[in-house]
C-alpha cells in the first residue's frame, strides 16, 4: 500500500461520525398550521361559537404537538388552542383574532 491510502484510512468517516449524534437527537413532531385548526373543531361547536362562547381545541387529541403560523383563521371567530408547542407567529395570529393559547406539558 502507498502512503496515500494510509492517510485516507485514518480520516475515513470523521465528518459523518461528528454529525450522526446531532441527527439522532432531532425529534420530528407532528405539526398543524392555523389554517387547519378551524376544520378540527366539531360542527356543533362551530355553530355555537360567538364572542362569549369560544370553542377550545386540544390539538394533542388530534395527534398534533406543534401549531405553526401558516395561513389565517376565520375573521371574528376566536378560538382557544391547547398545544405543547406554538410558534411565535401562530400565537400572534391567534391573539390578534381574539383567541388564546394554552401550553400543556
Amino acid at each position: 500500500m502507498t502512503t496515500r491510502f494510509k492517510k485516507n484510512r485514518k480520516k475515513r468517516g470523521t465528518r459523518r461520525n461528528a454529525i450522526l449524534p446531532q441527527i439522532a437527537e432531532q425529534v420530528l413532531l407532528p405539526v398543524v398550521n392555523i389554517d387547519k385548526l378551524w376544520s378540527l373543531i366539531p360542527q356543533e361547536a362551530k355553530e355555537k361559537a360567538s364572542k362569549d362562547n369560544v370553542p377550545m381545541i386540544d390539538v394533542t387529541q388530534h395527534g398534533y404537538f406543534k401549531v405553526l403560523g401558516k395561513g389565517a383563521l376565520p375573521e371574528n371567530k376566536p378560538i382557544v388552542v391547547k398545544a405543547k408547542l406554538v410558534s411565535k407567529i401562530a400565537e400572534k395570529k391567534i391573539k390578534e383574532n381574539g383567541g388564546a393559547v394554552v401550553l400543556t406539558a
